[in-house]
């Protein structure tokens, strides 16, 4: 085999310019079929985007002979289902972020790789892009010395929502949460990979101000294996004007900061001065990830990340999540 043939399942807006882009042009790759629950949304993806083949039913793409493996590209509800049949097809798998909506849920997907002997891979792209790579450089340089805490920002002004028409990413059974969900699992992928895995020690989240199901505040206290404190606010319930983007790694020499999603000029802060490295973001900005991916697959290249890396994150998010899922009669069947 010279190169992977993807078959695709789902084509909502991550594919436009993200995932869908990342398959086409990575080298060794095609993107060779679209599927989506809804037939004529797959046609049209596949007319404006050159895919030679569309499918029907996401089923009949898993069991098609013209694809060598599968991407996930469906709300979180849907991942277990999808990856788990593309697993008993004998194909690879790559599946969107968050994984799953649970922890459970990932188990079980990873289960189904073990015994199939079959690689999943999880899309968060952060571990293979230059910015956050810089960042990474810099931690192991020892640039600022002992990690000494982190401190992690995100906060939003909060939107209209039509309760009529709620979107997906808003809706705690099919996402397993709000934007929480969406946003966080890129920032504690990220510390995840530059510090290995994190422990929760506290969460808390709220509904302030009652416009949806999910949360939309939420505080968390978590540490990492060597008992280093990670604090972490992500609050999407601020008054409009009211926007932050940040992480912070303090060490005994200095400190990083970075963005986990504006990607602002890097800084590395000492002694008063400050140093800036202005990355700019990766376009597709998950090309990095799925010529790593496409390498693996072809050549037995190492994973930057695993499904069980992905599904630590999930973990932590569940923690974080559990009392406010039991107050608020959130279940997953």
């Amino acid at each position: 085999m010279d190169r992977i043939r993807w078959g695709m399942i789902g084509c909502g807006s991550v594919t436009e310019k993200k995932s869908g882009p990342s398959l086409q042009q990575a080298r060794r790759s095609e993107l060779r079929a679209v599927a989506s629950r809804t037939f004529n949304r797959a046609k049209d993806y596949a007319k404006r985007k050159g895919v030679p083949l569309c499918f029907e039913h996401p089923m009949e793409l898993i069991g098609s002979s013209e694809i060598d493996a599968v991407y996930v590209a469906t709300p979180p509800d849907t991942h277990e289902q999808y990856v788990i049949a593309a697993l008993e097809a004998v194909k690879p798998v790559y599946v969107e972020k968050p994984m799953a909506r649970t922890y459970d849920e990932c188990l079980r997907m990873i289960t189904k790789s073990r015994e199939n002997e079959l690689p999943l891979f999880v899309a968060y792209p952060r571990r293979e892009m230059p910015y956050f790579l810089k960042v990474k450089e810099l931690l192991d340089s020892g640039a600022i010395g002992e990690i000494r805490s982190i401190e992690v920002a995100l906060k939003r002004h909060w939107r209209d929502i039509d309760p009529e028409n709620v979107p997906w990413r808003y809706i705690p059974e099919i996402a397993g949460g709000g934007l929480f969900v969406d946003l966080a699992s890129h920032t504690l992928d990220i510390l995840d990979f530059y510090f290995g895995s994190l422990k929760l020690i506290e969460g808390k989240a709220e509904n302030r101000l009652g416009h949806y199901r999910a949360e939309d505040y939420v505080e968390a206290r978590l540490e990492l294996a060597d008992k280093t404190p990670v604090t972490g606010v992500w609050s999407f319930c601020e008054e409009r004007g009211i926007d932050v983007d940040e992480v912070i790694i303090h060490g005994l020499a200095g400190d990083i900061a970075f963005s986990s999603f504006w990607f602002s000029p890097i800084e590395l802060r000492m002694d008063g001065n400050i140093i800036t490295y202005p990355i700019p973001r990766n376009d597709p900005v998950q090309l990095p990830l799925v010529e790593r991916i496409v390498t693996t697959l072809l050549d037995g290249e190492p994973a930057v990340g695993t499904a069980e890396s992905a599904a630590r994150t999930s973990l932590i998010l569940d923690g974080i999540l559990r009392d406010y899922r039991r107050e608020h009669g959130i279940h997953f069947d």
